[in-house]
């Protein structure tokens, strides 16, 4: 069973892509903002990490940085949602070394489809 990590600092949509994802029968981890996303991950190591960009006290990028640095998480395939749908950011995402970008509103199947492509293509 793979294990993901969200890290999304609005609960209802937070709560939402776990539901949606534990029905897939993955294991879901979430946390609040970008600080306890990158916290979490001393005592986590995901298959995957779904993260929003704006959010308090670290944005997604910030979070990105710290994942792609650690040697234990630094091939762990990276999504990203958020609502900044400029192409700035999405070069920004995709040279930090996101793998996916998706932009707000998404839907739960993308959402889904992305998960299942990235987790079938790496080595969980």
């Amino acid at each position: 069973m793979a294990t993901i990590l969200i890290i999304e600092d609005e609960a209802f949509l937070r709560n939402n892509i776990k539901k949606m994802l534990e029905l897939k029968g993955y294991l879901c981890y979430t946390a609040e903002n970008g600080q306890e996303g990158v916290d979490s991950l001393q005592q986590l190591t995901p298959d995957l990490i779904v993260c929003d960009v704006m959010m308090p006290y670290m944005d997604g990028f910030e979070v990105l940085e710290n994942v792609r640095a650690h040697p234990l998480t630094a091939a762990t395939p990276f999504i990203f949602l958020t609502a900044r749908a400029d192409a700035i950011d999405k070069i920004k995402g995709t040279e930090l070394g996101a793998n996916k970008y998706l932009t707000k509103p998404f839907s739960m199947i993308d959402l889904i489809a992305a998960v299942q492509d990235l987790l079938n293509n790496s080595a969980c």
